[in-house]
């Protein structure tokens, strides 16, 4: 058992990925976990992210990659602003020239028509975030939406829209 752990659909591998999540007793985990279908499978890796809950997670149809990014873990009091991908067999960490601020809670979601990553809102040190983000697959871009931004919050969900391309 776990709470907030996060997930995204891997379609290159056909399975789900699943990372973290805060476990009763002993706190944040660093567990990756893919579901095939039939079963969940512990995988690991030889680097990995540390362990964290409310990341948030995306899968990158493009690269053929999930991305991970940030999240928070509560034994240490720290927040994270890292970037991580898994490739099907292990975690890869991304050192981009620039990243959004040190966050958890926060939305990902992968953009097809724009074959980006976008992330938004969150929480950190700063309080609550109204940013969004976009991961071209080498470094994070801030963005200003043309309709402006949604107001600040965190434990937020995004989702990309097929039908109408854009994130929502």
């Amino acid at each position: 058992p776990r709470s907030n752990p996060r997930m995204a659909w891997d379609a290159a591998r056909g399975q789900m990925v699943l990372f973290g999540g805060a476990t009763p007793g002993a706190g944040p985990t660093a567990e990756t976990w893919v579901w095939t279908g039939r079963s969940w499978e512990r995988r690991t890796s030889l680097g990995a992210p540390s362990p964290r809950d409310s990341n948030a997670m995306a899968y990158d149809a493009i690269r053929r990659e999930v991305v991970l990014f940030g999240g928070w873990n509560s034994r240490l009091s720290q927040i994270y602003s890292d970037t991580w991908v898994w490739d099907g067999s292990g975690w890869i960490q991304r050192f981009p020239a620039r990243s959004p601020d040190h966050r958890a809670g926060h939305g990902l979601a992968y953009h097809a028509g724009r074959r980006e990553t976008v992330l938004f809102g969150g929480w950190g040190n700063r309080g609550l975030f109204n940013d969004t983000w976009v991961w071209d697959g080498v470094n994070w871009i801030l963005r200003e939406p043309s309709g402006g931004r949604p107001p600040a919050h965190s434990d937020t969900a995004v989702v990309y829209d097929e039908a109408r391309g854009e994130v929502v």
